[in-house]
Parts: C-alpha cells; structure tokens; sequence
C-alpha cells in the first residue's frame, strides 16, 4: 500500500531543522583545534541554548493564552449571533494559534535535544566541578598553545591549497613573539607534509583506476550523487568495476587457451 499525501506531510514536519549530534561534536565543538577552547565553546553554546530555550518556554505559554483567548472570543461570538464572517475569522484565529503550538513544541524539542549534547559532552569527558571551574577562567600559556596550534592549522591550509602561507594569516603570525611565530610555522609544516605524503598514499591505492580511465576514450563527468552508499565517487566504482570485469574475462580466456 502506498503513502498518502497527509501520511507524507504529517511525517515530513518531524524533520529535524536543527544540528546532529555529529555536526555539533565535528563542526561546532572541533572547531576549536585544543581541548581548553573546545571546552570552552561547549560553555558558550550551553549559555546561549539555554537562554534560547527558555524564551522557547515562554514564547509557548504566551501562545497557549492566545489560543485560550481567541477559542474564547469565537466562542462569545457564536453565543451572541454574529455575523458569520465574523465567526469565521474568529476561528480561523483558532487555527493559527494552533498551527503556532505546534511549531513551537516541535522547536523546544530540537533546542532541548542540541542542548543535552554539549551537556552530555562534558558528562562523558568525566570533568569534575573543580575543574569545569578552573576551565571557566583564561590562562595565559592555554591560550598561547591555542593560538599557536590555531594559526599552525590555519597556515597548513593555506600551504596546502596555494603553495603558501596566506597574508592574512601571515599577518597574525608576524604580531606573535619570535619562538611563537617558529612554533606556528612548524606546526603548519609537520602538517602540510604529513597531509601530502598521505594525500599521495591514498591516491596510489587508486592510481590503476585513474590510469586506466585516462587511457579509455570514455569521457563522464564524476559526481558526488550516490558517494554515501560505500564512500566512493561513484564513477571510480564503475572504473574498477569494468576493469576487473576485463581481468577475468582475460584470466578465462587463458585458462580456455591452455
């Protein structure tokens, strides 16, 4: 039996329109590239998302009494013979303040569920009162780790797309104490080349697939639309598909030979 359209609609508005908690932990939490700033941004998203909750909750209860008041007010119209239109308008009132409930329940959940994820992060890291306390406070040589680890990664990047530290970054750099600056540049080296020498493994793995496609007179477009069902792209798939296809069609035809 097929889905309905209500069916359909009624499961799409579930649909989480917040952030997962694999977005959160990779890409809000390490962002930051040491643990003092990580737990720190932690802090910070625990400070704004409660905030953020509370006025849900409030936000909430006032649409709860509008919805009580218009319910009562196209109620009183009814009783006293209005006109229709006016009745009407009374209850399609009803309706918005209902439709408003509705998203407003479904976003507390999702503020609610964001929320016990950076909760939940410092639970399982086992951090204790004393020193979620300590953490709360700058310290001059975390910051300067981070800084240096920051503009380290930051200077890698540039190394790694463009041959070269950028000016932007290599005008920060240029502000920090001399050992600081030798300490950035050489954690943006160790990275740059450790990624290359990785780069370049990774990319012999796959070197006779590339070969072989240079070689073929095929020419197709690679995309990204199906890389989630093995983490391929999936053009290389059907590259190595075809060419181990013609390796046991030649072992076959050997074997027949002999």
């Amino acid at each position: 039996m097929s889905v309905t359209t209500e069916e359909i609609k009624e499961i799409a508005v579930r649909v989480s329109l917040g952030m997962s908690k694999n977005q959160i932990l990779d890409y809000v939490i390490k962002s930051h590239v040491t643990a003092d700033r990580q737990l720190k941004q932690v802090f910070l998203e625990i400070e704004n998302r409660s905030h953020q909750y509370e006025k849900m909750l409030l936000d909430e209860k006032k649409g709860i009494v509008r919805l009580r008041k218009v319910k009562e007010e196209a109620e009183k119209l009814k009783a006293e013979g209005a006109e229709q239109y006016d009745i009407d308008l009374a209850e399609i009132e009803v309706e918005d303040a209902m439709l408003d409930m509705e998203m407003w329940h479904r976003r507390k959940g999702q503020a609610q569920y964001e929320l016990n994820v950076f909760i939940d992060y410092i639970k399982e890291k086992g951090y204790t009162k004393d020193q979620l306390e300590e953490a709360v406070e700058w310290n001059a040589e975390r910051e300067r780790e981070y800084w240096i680890a920051r503009l380290g990664k930051q200077a890698a990047l540039d190394i790694m797309a463009n041959g070269r530290v950028g000016i932007g970054n290599m005008d920060s750099i240029a502000m920090m104490k001399q050992e600081d600056q030798v300490g950035i540049l050489d954690v943006a080296s160790q990275y740059a080349c450790l990624m290359k020498i990785s780069m370049d493994k990774i990319q012999g793995k796959t070197e006779k697939y590339f070969q072989a496609y240079a070689e073929s007179p095929d020419v197709q477009v690679p995309t990204f639309h199906g890389v989630e069902d093995n983490l391929n792209i999936p053009l290389l798939d059907k590259i190595r598909d075809e060419l181990n296809a013609q390796k046991a069609l030649q072992s076959t035809d050997q074997s027949e030979e002999q």
